[in-house]
């Protein structure tokens, strides 16, 4: 199941890239077809695996909303909900450019349905402006995490 569920997810991913690519590629015009063909081949090929995060890389580092914290480091993530030091889910993250799949490995408050021992994934859009970090939620059945990524944060 959780194999039909990833591939299921992948194409998901790669219907939403292809869809905003075809957008972008409609609204710039003067490429040809042939050439929007390969720029889209060339983007979905990119896909995975997921680019690193580096200290360079803006998304780096810790970041915070009133009480709540974000850390992220090299391609994982921690939240801490309560400002109390100890975080509250953690996981890894999978990025193509502005798009990233988080999943919890753990945590009092992770998103993994314990009943059926399954992990549940959320994907989201994010933008790195100097220093705020915004999430845009594409697809996520997890709320608590979905809440949590509805804030604006500022790099701390």
């Amino acid at each position: 199941m959780r194999r039909g569920m990833k591939h299921a997810l992948t194409l998901l991913l790669c219907s939403f890239i292809m869809v905003s690519m075809l957008v972008s590629c409609g609204s710039e015009g003067g490429g040809s077809v042939s050439d929007s063909n390969a720029s889209l081949q060339n983007q979905v090929k990119g896909i995975w695996p997921s680019s690193n995060i580096h200290a360079q890389d803006p998304l780096s580092g810790t970041w915070k909303s009133g009480d709540q914290t974000l850390t992220f480091e090299d391609n994982t993530y921690s939240a801490d909900f309560n400002h109390d030091g100890l975080p509250e889910a953690w996981g890894r993250i999978t990025r193509s450019g502005n798009i990233m799949i988080l999943t919890d490995s753990g945590g009092r408050n992770s998103c993994i349905n314990n009943d059926a021992v399954q992990v549940v994934d959320g994907i989201y859009t994010y933008d790195v402006s100097g220093d705020t970090l915004t999430f845009g939620l594409f697809r996520d059945p997890c709320h608590s995490r979905a809440g949590f990524l509805g804030l604006t944060y500022t790099k701390q």
